[in-house]
């Protein structure tokens, strides 16, 4: 929300209320929230590729450029077959395709459903504002994306 403000000059200015996000922000955020629901419902419609690496592909999409070359997949292969056994319910299948991109699949409601109540509320709870929760979020994120390449390195089928 807007509030009017005189300057030093006497001007008046519109000034944004502290700690309110502005429009475009919950505007992007109600977006957000609402694609990756839409996104997930979609993807109950794609089937999962066998080889737990190409569903994609379907989705008009070029292969993997690092598994085309060397064989071998990259820390992101396997995320959308993952994401889609999440769509269908099938949980353990996800997780033995592609753990991290089980987790995201998982994590895809509650994360839209926060957005849009921040976008609703127009306010970012505090500790999505804190700094520290944001640089050990991405730590952690980066951790599990690392991890689940390795199982994929070990345990992938082909």
């Amino acid at each position: 929300m807007e509030s009017l403000e005189k300057d030093e000059a006497g001007c008046v200015t519109e000034t944004a209320v502290p700690g309110e996000l502005p429009l475009p922000h919950r505007l992007a955020l109600f977006a957000f929230g609402g694609l990756g629901i839409v996104a997930l419902l979609a993807l109950r419609f794609v089937t999962p590729d066998s080889r737990g690496v190409g569903t994609h592909e379907q989705l008009g999409l070029l292969p993997c450029f690092t598994h085309a070359l060397t064989g071998f997949p990259c820390p992101f292969c396997g995320m959308t077959t993952a994401v889609t056994y999440v769509a269908r319910g099938q949980w353990a299948d996800a997780f033995l395709v592609q753990p991290a991109g089980a987790l995201i699949g998982l994590a895809v409601v509650p994360a839209a459903a926060a957005c849009i109540l921040m976008a609703f509320k127009g306010r970012y709870p505090a500790w999505v504002r804190a700094t520290a929760v944001q640089r050990w979020g991405l730590r952690a994120g980066l951790a599990l994306v690392l991890m689940a390449w390795f199982y994929k390195l070990l345990f992938a089928p082909y």
